[in-house]
């Protein structure tokens, strides 16, 4: 029988126990008996359909909650930074601290830590650093497909962002440091 492993105590008494993924039962009784068998057939099942648990671990969660806060781009150089935030703002000031250059704030939008994964996977191509990513000639078209807006020949933006689109939040970016 798969996934059986025994442990003698220090009285010589020979226990069986059923290991699989890291879960650890005991087995009653001798194993050439029906209620062995029956324990065995039992676990093995529960193993297959993903019942067992190591001792502590919770339940798998049906429905995930993701927490909304705002993915942010903030440009420094020809470099540009995908982010998420409950406090962009603070977030960028922390950044700037530790860079050389000028960071501008770009854009924020309400999102969840997934919405920033997805826009890395989106921005791959360019990517530099972490979630840093080189500004190339696909960055404009993909901005624009974001946020709706129009740009210059200058890639300056010359209409407002859609209504999903919102100033940052909890202060302005000219303060920040």
């Amino acid at each position: 029988m798969k996934y059986l492993m025994t442990d003698t105590d220090r009285r010589g008494i020979v226990r069986t126990y059923f290991r699989r993924n890291g879960v650890k039962i005991r087995l009653p009784g001798d194993p050439r008996t029906r209620e062995f068998r029956a324990a065995y057939d039992e676990a093995l099942k529960n193993s297959h359909e993903g019942l067992l648990r190591p001792k502590g671990a919770k339940p798998p969660k049906e429905v995930t909650i993701r927490k909304t806060g705002y993915v942010y781009f903030l440009k420094s150089g020809d470099f540009f930074k995908i982010g998420y935030s409950n406090n962009p703002i603070a977030r960028a000031a922390g950044i700037k601290t530790g860079m050389t250059g000028a960071v501008d704030f770009m854009i924020c939008i309400p999102g969840t830590r997934h919405d920033e994964r997805e826009l890395h996977r989106k921005f791959a191509k360019g990517r530099s650093n972490g979630e840093w990513f080189k500004i190339g000639p696909y960055f404009y078209d993909e901005m624009t497909a974001i946020i709706g807006g129009k740009r210059n020949k200058k890639g300056q933006w010359t209409a407002p962002p859609s209504d999903a689109v919102t100033a940052p939040p909890q202060g302005d970016m000219q303060n920040v440091q």
